[in-house]
């Protein structure tokens, strides 16, 4: 790659916008490469480095951004054959998936199918919620004591702390299997009630 005087002037800048246009490093190393808003549009850049919040041997942080998506890039000691990639940044063509407001109770990841993780602060309201983009999710409720896992039908699970009880829903058949004992005891009663019929079955049964 060939840089002119502008090229290198432009370098020497704090920042400056690009977009990407290759983000599968062939080295593994997610870098990306990027087209300059002051070159043409057939050249892209040096493979450049991504800012991450946590970097280690075989660990941290995954989030590489998707072609087309504007970000903001450094050049390390005004270098362009090392470009640095600062972060991404909304735009008027790919908004935000999230409206702020004055409380800015939300913080929340949202991947490109729709899979939602959502730290909510809202007062009186606050809990911690996974979805994906069929509906199903999983919400910590800080609020009323509760962990829910539901399905996109309304099937559920909910450990209920303020109730004390631990429900189960479901409109469809309900089965628990296993290869060893199985073990039902309570400190009180048990009740067993069949809109159908009841079968016990076994080898042995056993009233004691």
């Amino acid at each position: 790659m060939i840089f002119t005087e502008q090229d290198i002037e432009n370098a020497t800048q704090p920042l400056t916008t690009a977009l990407i246009t290759d983000n599968v490093d062939p080295d593994g190393k997610n870098r990306l490469k990027v087209q300059y808003p002051w070159d043409s549009d057939t050249n892209e850049s040096y493979w450049a480095r991504v800012l991450t919040f946590m970097s280690g041997d075989d660990f941290g942080s995954h989030f590489v951004p998707e072609i087309g998506d504007e970000v903001l890039v450094s050049f390390l000691n005004g270098d362009l054959e090392s470009p640095v990639i600062m972060g991404s940044l909304w735009n008027n063509e790919r908004t935000p998936p999230y409206e702020n407001t004055d409380e800015n109770n939300i913080r929340a990841i949202k991947s490109r199918s729709g899979h939602e993780l959502v730290f909510d602060d809202t007062q009186d309201k606050t809990n911690l919620k996974l979805k994906s983009a069929q509906g199903h999710q999983i919400i910590l409720d800080d609020e009323n004591e509760k962990i829910t896992i539901e399905d996109s039908k309304g099937n559920y699970i909910c450990l209920d702390a303020t109730a004390k009880e631990i429900t189960i829903e479901s409109s469809m058949d309900v089965k628990v299997n296993a290869s060893g004992n199985i073990e039902i005891k309570s400190g009180a009663n048990i009740t067993i009630e069949a809109g159908g019929v009841l079968t016990l079955s076994g080898s042995m049964v056993k009233i004691n």
